[in-house]
């Protein structure tokens, strides 16, 4: 399971999308919410048996050119869907999935939700006898977050993995 990615991708995409910032004020000026994020993503990897360090991710961070931006704030930037579902939806649903609580995540996944070029979260339900309904993962998010596709389907042409796109 890959969570080297998520740790650092969700919580730049994330922070620098809400305040259309660079990475570089993302340490200086968002700097808590950043560790926040991270500090809950490493919970969540760490409940699947991943290996992950949340003061390397932050090393990492730290260690970018000040002026990178997400493609996810490029994408609110120019009016494009942001997939904000695929990034920080995934990691409420892999918090869900896993017991631990992500309400950092979730905060920032609810305001940008909201934004206008959001794809909705229900573009694509799991079809599981009256449990809880949550969005899929897209394909090639869902293996690297440990969830397997199985009893999906798919509801718009949004992109998204249906049982067969998945390998189950």
């Amino acid at each position: 399971m890959l969570w080297e990615e998520p740790i650092f991708l969700a919580p730049l995409a994330l922070v620098t999308t809400k305040h259309g910032t660079t990475a570089g004020d993302v340490r200086t000026a968002h700097r808590d919410q950043l560790l926040a994020l991270i500090e809950e993503i490493a919970a969540v990897a760490m409940t699947t048996g991943a290996v992950v360090d949340a003061d390397t991710a932050v090393q990492f961070f730290d260690s970018v050119p000040a002026t990178i931006q997400s493609s996810m704030q490029h994408d609110a930037a120019a009016g494009q869907a942001i997939e904000i579902e695929a990034i920080g939806g995934a990691i409420l649903r892999a918090g869900v999935l896993s017991g631990v609580a992500t309400p950092v995540t979730e905060r920032f996944v609810e305001e940008l939700r909201s934004h206008p070029t959001a794809l909705p979260a229900d573009d694509v339900v799991r079809q599981d006898s009256g449990q809880r309904r949550l969005p899929i993962l897209p394909n090639r998010v869902a293996p690297m977050m440990g969830v397997r596709t199985r009893g999906w389907r798919r509801r718009s042409n949004a992109g998204l993995a249906t049982p067969q796109d998945s390998g189950h």
